[in-house]
C-alpha cells in the first residue's frame, strides 16, 4: 500500500514544496531527503524545477515593472495617461518641463514619448491627407492631364484642329478612347 501511495506523487510538486521550506538546498540534498521520504528524483529534474522557480518569479516581476509607472505610484493609468493628466494642470508646459515634472512625481517617462503625446493629440498617427500616388504620375499634379501636356486653352486651337480632334474622336469610339489615348501614347515617351 504505501508503493501505491508514493507511485501517485507528482515528483515536481514534491520538489517545490520541499524548496519553498528550505530554497538554498543543493540538488543532492533534495534528492537525499525526498528519497528517505521514499519519493526517488534525479538531481537534473531537482535543478529544471528549481530554474523554472526562478525564472517564474523573474517574470512576474518584469511584469509588474511593465505594469505603468502611475500604477506602482498607486494611480491607475500608463505614462501617456500621466503625461496628459500633467498637461492638464499646466497647458503651457514644454516637453522639458512635463519631463521634470513626471520625474518629481516620480514617473519615469522618456522626451520622445512627451513630445508624441503632446505634439500628435492623442498620441496616435494620423491619417495621411491627400491623393495617393499614381504610376506614372507626381503627387503634386491633377490626374486629369498627362505629365509635360500643357494645359490648352479652347482659343489656343483652331476651328481646323478641333474639326481633326472630331473626326479623331469619331475613329477611336469617342472623348473618353482619345484621352485614354493620349494618356498612353504620353507614358510611352
Amino acid at each position: 500500500m504505501a508503493d501505491t501511495k508514493v507511485r501517485d506523487v507528482n515528483k515536481s510538486q514534491a520538489i517545490r514544496d520541499y524548496l519553498a521550506g528550505d530554497p538554498e538546498a543543493g540538488p543532492r540534498t533534495v534528492v537525499s531527503e525526498l528519497g528517505s521520504r521514499g519519493i526517488t528524483v534525479s538531481e537534473s529534474l531537482v535543478n529544471n524545477v528549481k530554474s523554472r522557480l526562478k525564472t517564474s518569479g523573474q517574470r512576474k516581476k518584469v511584469r509588474r515593472k511593465k505594469g505603468g509607472a502611475t500604477a506602482s505610484r498607486g494611480r491607475a493609468g500608463t505614462k501617456s495617461e500621466a503625461i496628459r493628466s500633467y498637461m492638464t494642470e499646466h497647458p503651457e508646459a514644454t516637453p522639458s518641463e512635463i519631463l521634470s515634472g513626471l520625474e518629481r512625481q516620480g514617473v519615469h517617462v522618456s522626451h520622445g514619448l512627451i513630445s508624441m503625446v503632446k505634439y500628435t493629440g492623442d498620441g496616435r498617427k494620423k491619417k495621411r491627407k491627400g491623393r495617393r500616388r499614381i504610376l506614372g504620375r507626381p503627387a503634386g499634379r491633377p490626374a486629369g492631364r498627362p505629365a509635360g501636356r500643357p494645359a490648352a486653352s479652347a482659343a489656343a486651337l483652331s476651328a481646323n484642329d478641333l474639326l481633326e480632334a472630331k473626326k479623331l474622336a469619331d475613329r477611336l469610339g469617342g472623348a473618353n478612347k482619345v484621352r485614354q489615348a493620349l494618356d498612353a501614347l504620353e507614358l510611352l515617351r
